[in-house]
């Protein structure tokens, strides 16, 4: 899978809730997650608040995880960077939903690449 050539959709949705552990399903092209409330579309490619709650299962901005930073670049793209200012993207968003999706499926590789259980993510 090349991350950086992702588009917003079904298959990042899909992807971003596996990395995660986010409970769902996928019927037909929508990604369903549930919760204690219900079923719901879990779109994060295109939902900052999906987004945020895929990021928040991850530890994306979380002091105590990776303490990221969702920031825009020199031509107003999105992209994040941990607390020590290094960019962890390696390409630009114009859409900060997705800029979050890639930097989630981009921890979860290195975390697999590294050897590290997938649910360390979690």
């Amino acid at each position: 899978m090349k991350i950086n050539e992702l588009k917003p959709g079904h298959e990042t949705d899909r992807l971003v809730a596996e990395a995660v552990g986010i409970e769902h399903e996928v019927m037909g092209y929508d990604v369903v997650r549930y919760t204690d409330v219900g079923a719901a579309l879990f779109q994060p490619s295109i939902d900052l608040n999906a987004a945020f709650v895929a990021a928040e299962q991850a530890g994306l901005f979380s002091p105590d995880g990776f303490g990221c930073e969702l920031g825009q670049t020199i031509g107003d793209l999105w992209n994040l960077r941990n607390d020590c200012g290094a960019w962890i993207l390696e390409s630009d968003e114009d859409n900060p939903s997705m800029a979050i999706c890639k930097a989630i499926l981009k921890l979860k590789e290195r975390n697999v690449r590294d050897g590290e259980k997938e649910e360390e993510i979690n």
